[in-house]
């Protein structure tokens, strides 16, 4: 919407204006803030602006994919390539990535790859065959942020690290449930495991998840015996079993899903993410799957309204209007 805003500066001047309305209450307040700095400029100055922001919304827009896929990925897709291809591709993705390739590369790799100088030095349309031919490499990861409701395939909208997060309050959520109805004997084995913050929520969430079907609470202790490896940090152990309690979420249809959240996560996750999702596949039906997926989005939700994400995410409620 703001590549909307620039062009129709660009070609109607004040007449710009008259698109506000009918822009996202988002897009719009960002959109109104560049209409009117941009109208104060002088017809050349403005021009010259605008053609600026145009491309450079432009060359973002065609990579922008990129910069969400996680660096060991691309890392892997670099492998095969020589050093002067590396250093051409790398001209175009975010300075973390770039860190983490130079990083993980062999050194006599690394040190021959060619300055930004000389990676500038290729022909233009050669540049971009480099660069579409990489991209291809990659499922395409395209974000509107203007719906007014996520869905659960819509997953892939959040960055890796708020999956990570996903999966710990998961572990968490999958916990309660478990322990809902247990001795208090039982009880305080599994609360000296944890972090006293963890456990707190623990106990909050046992109230808040007391009305799941009875499936998912057999579903949630069968997952708690499964992990009961006491060497594992408080961390990793909420990890595992939010994996565990996510791939119980996936069923058939969500290859897609699978594909695209595959990208976003360290390919050792992504890799025991698979292995979960088929070995609980026979298990998985599909009103337990929809059961499922309902607590996974009411999850995101409370994250995103504790801002332990990006709280635009409260939209994937199920009760969001």
């Amino acid at each position: 919407m703001h590549a909307v805003a620039l062009m129709a500066v660009l070609h109607e001047g004040e007449g710009a204006r008259e698109l506000l309305p009918f822009m996202g209450d988002g897009e719009r307040a960002a959109c109104e803030k560049s209409v009117a700095h941009l109208l104060t400029s002088t017809n050349g100055d403005r021009n010259e602006k605008l053609r600026s922001e145009l491309r450079a919304l432009a060359a973002s827009e065609s990579f922008s994919g990129i910069a969400e896929i996680h660096p060991a990925w691309i890392l892997e897709a670099l492998k095969d390539e020589t050093p002067r291809i590396m250093g051409i591709i790398m001209r175009y993705l975010p300075s973390k990535q770039v860190r983490y390739v130079i990083e993980h590369l062999p050194p006599e790799v690394s040190s021959k790859i060619p300055t930004l100088i000389e990676a500038f030095a290729v022909p233009k349309t050669i540049l971009e065959v480099i660069r579409r031919r990489f991209e291809a490499r990659f499922l395409p990861i395209h974000i509107s942020k203007t719906l007014d409701r996520f869905e659960f395939h819509h997953l892939y909208y959040l960055k890796g690290e708020e999956l990570e997060r996903l999966f710990v309050e998961l572990g968490l959520r999958e916990m309660a449930m478990a322990l809902d109805g247990l001795s208090e004997k039982m009880l305080s084995v599994v609360l000296n495991r944890l972090d006293l913050s963890d456990a707190k929520r623990l106990h909050r969430l046992m109230q808040e998840l007391r009305g799941v079907s009875r499936e998912i609470k057999h579903q949630a202790r069968y997952a708690i015996l499964e992990a009961d490896d006491e060497r594992a940090a408080s961390g990793q152990l909420l990890m595992e079993i939010g994996m565990s309690s996510f791939a119980r979420a996936m069923n058939h249809g969500d290859e897609e899903l699978f594909a695209l959240l595959r990208q976003k996560l360290s390919p050792r996750m992504a890799y025991a993410l698979k292995r979960l999702i088929d070995e609980q596949a026979h298990a998985i039906t599909p009103a337990l799957a929809d059961e499922r997926k309902e607590l996974v989005l009411t999850c995101i939700a409370g994250l995103a309204a504790e801002n332990r994400i990006d709280a635009q995410w409260v939209r994937f409620s199920p009760d969001h209007a």
